[in-house]
């Protein structure tokens, strides 16, 4: 890597999620090291634990511009002009549909009439010629305004941004559109797992690289979002060269004590999805207290960790008979490694809280089922992702049909923690560009060629 050409470079970091998987990877630490100039632009910066992780004399702090009015409804259009018409994406908005159907407003006669306007403006461009990508890229970088995004490219003139997305992400389409208008090199290098086929129902803006998880993810992007396949680098996962290299588990008394467990029983851990997508969390934390009770001698203990937003009251005193934590109050990487590290058995409901377990090689369950004839509604209509398929056909995560087959499996798995390992390692084969934990490098060497080359051109 040539380290010569020093440069500004803008990471654009939006979530909490963001910063487990894009700041704490070597792809910010070898770009920080290498002297380049460092521009962190985030919701984060104004806490002092956060600058203070993350200082150095190069590194600069901003914060992360509001979208606007304005740039939300470029984007809405921008989606309805550009929408995919392929069997892999019109099967996705089935299921998108169905899941986000708790979501959407209702039907009121203001929402039909701005609904119809939308219907006419999108068939009036697109009879003007906007339904072509190349015409609406070209136009976007004339009409696209963002006062506070402008002001930050005048200022640090980076030659590359680092991005989560190709714009699904919202905040990261006006640094997508000012890269253009400034000639900097935009990059996506934490495309979740799931990327081309829940998030981009239109065709995403052109990205000078997307660094991807697998050669699976890049058949999707090229086949599906047409994205050409000099933009693609194929490179792992960043945000877990962690698991596979540095991860330095604490030992299980330790940590097991700090969640109020008992370090001599086996640890039965379940990811709960928020009962607006997965009403049926009872159900299973029902059958699993069961399955310790009567089938493993009270010999494990049940913990759970609730997704962002999960309001635990609902559970009522069902909630004393287990551990549990909320996951934005516990959302450090290195707390949810040392969770599914000393856990026996990893449960949820079609997550990657599920697969990230086989990274470390810890059995893995997902659930298939709930509210009996409803089995087939809500959330878990996502197992008919072609994504999941192609996880579920490794064996690597079997998702269980019934509460019978999931007392089942987790007996088999607290009984051997080995049971399977072939099909999980299959998995992380496939999914994730094996495992030798230097994703974040090969990240890092992609950035730094596009540098190379802006300098020598």
């Amino acid at each position: 890597m040539n380290i010569n050409n020093k440069a500004t470079i803008f990471f654009v970091i939006a979530t909490v999620a963001r910063v487990n998987f894009i700041l704490r990877t070597d792809v910010f630490r070898i770009l920080r090291d290498a002297g380049h100039r460092i521009v962190v632009i985030s919701p984060f910066v104004k806490s002092e634990d956060f600058r203070k992780e993350f200082a150095a004399d190069n590194v600069r702090f901003e914060s992360l511009p509001e979208l606007g009015r304005y740039i939300k409804i470029l984007n809405y259009l921008r989606g309805l002009l550009l929408t995919i018409k392929h069997p892999v994406i019109i099967n996705s908005k089935k299921v998108h549909d169905v899941v986000t159907a708790g979501y959407r407003p209702p039907k009121t006669a203001p929402r039909r009439l701005k609904d119809m306007i939308f219907v006419v403006i999108v068939g009036v461009l697109r009879w003007l010629g906007f339904g072509n990508a190349k015409v609406l890229d070209g136009t976007e970088r004339f009409v696209y305004y963002h006062a506070e995004c402008r002001r930050l490219f005048r200022k640090y003139l980076p030659a590359a941004i680092v991005l989560a997305s190709g714009g699904a992400d919202g905040h990261d389409s006006p640094f997508i559109i000012y890269a253009s208008k400034f000639g900097a090199a935009a990059v996506a290098t934490d495309n979740n797992i799931d990327v081309f086929e829940f998030r981009y129902f239109a065709r995403p803006r052109p990205l000078a690289k997307w660094m991807l998880f697998s050669e699976a993810q890049k058949q999707i992007a090229a086949s599906v979002q047409k994205i050409k396949e000099e933009n693609i680098a194929v490179t792992g996962a960043a945000r877990y060269d962690y698991y596979f290299r540095d991860f330095k588990p604490l030992p299980r008394d330790e940590f097991l004590r700090s969640l109020g467990i008992d370090p001599a029983k086996k640890l039965i851990t379940f990811g709960a999805k928020i009962p607006k997508l997965y009403p049926y969390n009872a159900e299973v934390l029902e059958t699993l207290l069961a399955t310790i009770r009567e089938r493993l001698g009270g010999n494990a203990e049940l913990f759970v960790r609730f997704d962002p937003g999960h309001d635990e009251r609902i559970y009522g005193s069902l909630l004393n008979e287990f551990k549990w934590e909320k996951a934005e109050q516990a959302a450090h990487r290195d707390h949810v490694a040392n969770l599914l590290y000393h856990s026996d058995v990893v449960i949820s409901v079609n997550s990657t809280f599920s697969i990230e377990s086989c990274l470390i090689n810890v059995p893995s369950i997902w659930i298939g089922f709930g509210g009996g004839e409803e089995s087939e509604r809500g959330y878990l209509v996502t197992y008919r992702l072609e994504m999941f398929k192609r996880i579920a056909k490794t064996g690597g995560i079997p998702a269980v049909r019934s509460p019978g087959e999931l007392s089942d499996l987790v007996v088999r798995y607290a009984s051997d923690r080995a049971a399977d390992q072939a099909k999980r390692l299959a998995l992380v084969e496939q999914e994730y560009y094996g495992s030798d934990g230097r994703s974040g490098e090969r990240v890092a060497a992609v950035i730094q060629q596009l540098l190379d080359e802006r300098f020598h051109r």
